[in-house]
């Protein structure tokens, strides 16, 4: 289910509390007509909640009623931000009390689920990133990488064209071989091949030492970095630490995806 709760969700029933404090649910639109039930309540039945890889959970609010706040698109402000998780496929969700998490479980209803026993809710129409084939979790490979000509001209290359022309040396080369490991725990992994010629010994003592982390049996991760979708747009967390004029600048970078293309960085992707 980790997948299938990847998204957004919007409310579509109420478990709203009227002026003799009985708790009945109603839908959205039966709410607002009902002058027994609070503003409060109406307001937060315009609520909408997004799942994010990494366990990230947003509320968010329509522009309109939020006021000030971090955008999370044309219509919604981020308004208060929980986690999310996993345990015995169930979902759980966090709600903050008195500076501590405590956790609710995420109810599916046919289709739908329940949220904090006050919430039923929907999902927005469109697949979530990161879930099925068509999503970003599972194993990209260099379809294309960014390279320099004769005269300093940035251009892409495949593998095949680099090797023809000879424009790049064997290190270069090597840089093709490079896998991106993209989990499901918000995790993308930069794996390259063991070089040639190192025994099983040697491998076996680099694991055990904590010097290398293992991908399959010829593979190692070079790199780690977090990713998540935010807004509708994947982004992947580069770990560059850089200044302008004195102001730190986000390592949070977009990768976007196209027609099945990734571009991150000097880099094309496309599914392995």
């Amino acid at each position: 289910m980790a997948c299938d709760i990847l998204g957004m969700w919007r409310i579509d029933e109420v478990n709203a509390i009227d002026m003799s404090f009985k708790q009945t649910w109603k839908s959205v639109s039966e709410l607002e007509s009902d002058a027994g039930v609070s503003d409060m309540q109406k307001a937060m039945a315009k609520s909408a909640f997004v799942f994010e890889q990494g366990g990230r959970l947003l509320q968010l609010m329509p522009a309109e009623l939020a006021g000030k706040g971090e955008r999370f698109d044309d219509d919604y402000v981020v308004v208060h931000e929980e986690k999310w998780k996993e345990e015995d496929g169930k979902i759980f969700a966090s709600s903050e009390e008195n500076g501590e998490y405590a956790w609710s479980e995420v109810v599916p209803l046919d289709g739908r689920i329940e949220m904090y026993g006050f919430f039923r809710l929907s999902k927005c129409g469109g697949s979530a990133p990161g879930c099925g084939d068509a999503g970003v979790a599972g194993v990209w490979i260099i379809k294309e990488a960014m390279m320099f000509d004769e005269d300093l001209n940035r251009t892409w290359k495949t593998k095949e064209a680099a090797m023809a022309d000879g424009s790049v040396d064997e290190d270069a080369l090597r840089t093709f071989d490079t896998k991106f490991v993209f989990s499901d725990d918000g995790v993308v992994k930069m794996v390259v091949p063991i070089p040639e010629g190192v025994t099983q010994e040697q491998i076996d003592q680099a694991v055990a030492s904590g010097q290398i982390d293992l991908y399959g049996d010829r593979f190692m991760a070079l790199e780690k970095h977090p990713w998540k979708v935010e807004g509708g747009k994947l982004m992947i967390d580069t770990g560059a630490k850089v200044e302008v004029f004195g102001e730190a600048v986000s390592p949070w970078t977009e990768a976007p995806v196209v027609d099945g293309v990734m571009q991150y960085v000097t880099y094309r992707l496309i599914k392995e």
